[in-house]
């Protein structure tokens, strides 16, 4: 069921990512903060209790555009079927992916937004949460990369 309830989620989602302009020139103007069209899309949960929890990879945009299933499929069987980011209480945080584990950080930075950090990657997501906390949107700086997480 908790499955089910993600799926629809990250469709809902993507309906929303895919009726919006992906670049300037279709929206006539200068080019939009892609982390508020992110904010925009979703309905925004409260961060929700993280410490000692695994999000796992189900989906999500790669340069603005929506992976299909065949690339979602495609990234997990890259990955030995292991994408997932693990919240630890004391503030650490792993990406594990596939067999490599890639130390970082994490922190709450508002009411309905946290911060990873991995150092050794250069890689920084702001992470939002929709779908009463069950669904977790990893976006990069660039906003063009969400990824989507679900609590396992």
């Amino acid at each position: 069921m908790k499955r089910i309830i993600a799926i629809l989620m990250a469709v809902i989602v993507s309906i929303g990512f895919t009726s919006c302009g992906k670049n300037k020139g279709d929206m006539g103007g200068s080019e939009p903060d892609k982390q508020n069209i992110i904010l925009e899309l979703i309905t925004q949960a409260d961060v929700p209790e993280l410490d000692d929890t695994e999000w796992l990879f189900y989906g999500g945009f790669a340069g603005g555009v929506e992976l299909s299933a065949d690339k979602v499929a495609a990234v997990l069987a890259e990955k030995c079927g292991n994408y997932k980011i693990i919240f630890k209480k004391d503030g650490t945080a792993v990406m594990s992916e596939g067999e490599k584990n890639t130390s970082g950080t994490w922190s709450k930075k508002s009411e309905t937004q946290t911060e990873i950090t991995f150092p050794d990657e250069s890689l920084s997501y702001k992470c939002y949460f929709t779908g009463e906390s069950k669904v977790m949107i990893a976006s990069d700086e660039s906003g063009m990369n969400a990824y989507y997480f679900t609590r396992q």
